[in-house]
């Protein structure tokens, strides 16, 4: 020990096959997550985010603006050079993404280096964080695994260059971990409850003497503390400003003991076994949840307190810390999400496994240091049995990895948009299409930019949206146009004049009634005219409030030409009530005969 009281950390004699080691563990990360990635695609909000970017400046209404309820800056920006980069192009982000989790795998690996020294069995250690079935759900969707890849790396190199600055660095390695801390919980504000790893090891491991002395020692230190406080502050102020987390109604301590129970059982627990072995998704989902078999929980409940046990017998209280470590943190991230979404998820945050992504990178940190001591470093690096438990629980995260891939890699997106994209390519950019949404199961039906317009820019392919053809074209389930028609709700209700309907003369504003529409839904409206000469007004919908709901597809400007024009819009999502026409021309002289909500179909 320094005479400040800093512990100058060992490093153990090299390992002959140790960079080998090392080697095969990430090569067979790559390998595996890579096919588990490539040979899926875009599902959930990913192209929805994306399409979010599309035509967007990067300005601060596009950045600060909520991505599913998180402080989305960071990621929203990713998004946006992804679309001006290679939109559509799925290989980059499965790059990015496994480049991402090599760097996270390199780094723990240093990071329990660097506490331990090079000791043989942590290659066991590193084997299991490769397979982890933890890492997969999150890592292979593209809208989490961007934010929680980041966000992992960034902590991994926070708490390596801490550990370096308490033993005797330099202070901008202090400072840099304070900025890999900020960026971390930028991309993924779950992170903030990894933050309290950094005092952890200081008082736990970086320190030596009774608690005081530690103390004192980590106070020495205080450029750690300064600057990661500093982080932390600036993350809440920029959270706090927006509107990025829901505010429960309630959130009572019985919900509170339903996620902590249900994370205890079905994430910690099963994670040392290698679950959750089966998994359970919604019909148009496929990203599954886990769904472990009780004989798991109770087995993980099993080995978990025969491994703490085991632990205390060889290092003391020590090891109750060591394992705090993985629990403390998981428990408090996941008992932060369901405070923040219990109004929409309730207590169903357990399975959901991307709520629990850092847990292996955690357990392995704290495996490594409750098991950790000269005196079994040879029996342990040697043992048979350990060995076997090793392959034993990668067998079965393989198995755990493999099911949940299985559904994963049955996502109709790729297929649905190769489909579209040819078709609308073939048909010509003159093509007129309505603007419907896209399958449940290629954007889910929550997300704002769900519609056929949002994929066909996505790709970069033209077709004409809101014209005055009679009959444009639908996409139906598969991506293939057929012919379309608006499938009737609702119409004029008003008094009409025959043969005309309503006339609209001159400048002024003609209002009708629509309806009954018994339901809000994104409905489409068909204005059917009668004119002799070309017209122009602006069209706008309002609801039975009184609420004007958006026009979509070109937009609230109208014109027309020819006798019969029929006009289609997509509305938001609401209940049309009214049909306003507005003319600012003097001139204006036609026939509105129908207002037709309703939805297009195939004729």
């Amino acid at each position: 020990m320094a005479s400040d009281g800093t512990t100058r950390l060992r490093f153990g004699p090299g390992l002959d096959r140790r960079r080998m080691s090392l080697c095969v563990v990430l090569v067979g990360q790559a390998v595996w997550l890579g096919t588990v990635m490539l040979r899926g695609w875009y599902s959930g909000p990913d192209l929805a985010n994306l399409a979010e970017a599309t035509g967007r400046p990067l300005d601060g209404d596009y950045l600060s603006e909520s991505l599913g309820g998180h402080f989305g800056a960071p990621a929203r920006l990713v998004y946006w050079l992804l679309d001006r980069t290679a939109p559509l192009s799925w290989t980059l982000t499965v790059g990015i993404r496994l480049a991402l989790q090599l760097a996270a795998t390199y780094l723990l690996w240093r990071l329990l280096e660097e506490l331990l020294g090079a000791r043989r069995w942590i290659r066991l250690l590193m084997a299991l964080y490769a397979v982890s079935p933890l890492l997969v759900p999150a890592t292979a969707v593209l809208s989490n695994g961007l934010g929680l890849s980041v966000a992992q790396t960034c902590v991994l190199g926070a708490l390596l260059l801490h550990v370096r600055y308490v033993a005797g660095g330099p202070a901008w390695q202090a400072l840099v971990a304070a900025v890999l801390c900020l960026v971390a919980m930028s991309f993924a504000d779950q992170a903030v409850t990894i933050v309290v790893l950094l005092p952890a090891l200081s008082l736990g491991w970086l320190h030596t003497g009774s608690l005081r002395e530690r103390v004192r020692a980590s106070a020495r230190r205080w450029v750690t503390w300064a600057a990661s406080g500093v982080a932390v502050v600036a993350f809440a102020i920029a959270y706090l400003s927006g509107d990025y987390t829901g505010r429960p109604v309630s959130f009572t301590v019985g919900d509170a003991w339903d996620v902590a129970r249900t994370e205890w059982t079905q994430v910690i627990g099963t994670a040392l076994l290698g679950g959750p072995w089966d998994w359970a998704a919604n019909p148009h989902d496929w990203v599954s949840l886990a769904a472990p078999p009780t004989v798991l929980e109770v087995l993980g409940q099993v080995a978990l307190v025969a491994m703490v046990v085991v632990s205390v017998a060889r290092n003391g209280r020590a090891a109750l810390l060591a394992w705090a470590l993985p629990i403390g943190t998981t428990l408090l991230g996941v008992l932060l999400v369901g405070y923040g979404r219990s109004d929409y998820l309730g207590t169903f945050i357990a399975p959901i496994y991307r709520y629990s992504f850092f847990l292996p990178m955690t357990l392995v940190l704290g495996l490594a240091l409750a098991f950790a001591g000269e005196e079994h470093d040879d029996a342990m690096a040697s043992s048979r049995t350990l060995r076997g438990a090793v392959a034993l629980v990668a067998i079965a995260s393989l198995v755990s990895g493999l099911t949940f891939a299985d559904r994963f890699w049955q996502n109709p997106s790729k297929d649905y948009v190769d489909t579209l994209l040819a078709s609308v390519r073939k048909a010509g950019p003159a093509v007129e299409l309505y603007d419907t949404s896209v399958p449940e199961g290629v954007i889910p039906g929550i997300e704002p930019n769900r519609f056929v317009s949002d994929v066909l820019a996505l790709g970069r392919v033209e077709a004409r949206f809101g014209g005055t053809t009679a009959a444009p074209f639908v996409v139906d389930a598969a991506g293939h146009l057929r012919p379309g028609t608006v499938y009737e709700v609702a119409d004029i209700t008003s008094p009409q004049e025959q043969p005309c309907g309503f006339r609209a003369q001159g400048t002024g504003t003609t209002t009708v009634t629509v309806g009954p529409v018994d339901r809000p839904a994104d409905w489409y409206l068909e204005l059917q005219l009668y004119q002799t000469r070309a017209n122009a007004f602006t069209l706008s919908v309002l609801d039975a409030g009184g609420h004007e709901l958006a026009v979509r597809a070109s937009g609230p400007s109208v014109q027309t030409i020819g006798q019969s024009p029929v006009v289609h819009r997509r509305l938001s999502f609401g209940t049309p009530a009214k049909v306003v026409l507005t003319s600012t021309d003097a001139d204006t002289s036609f026939c509105l005969l129908h207002a037709i909500v309703g939805a297009p179909v195939v004729k």
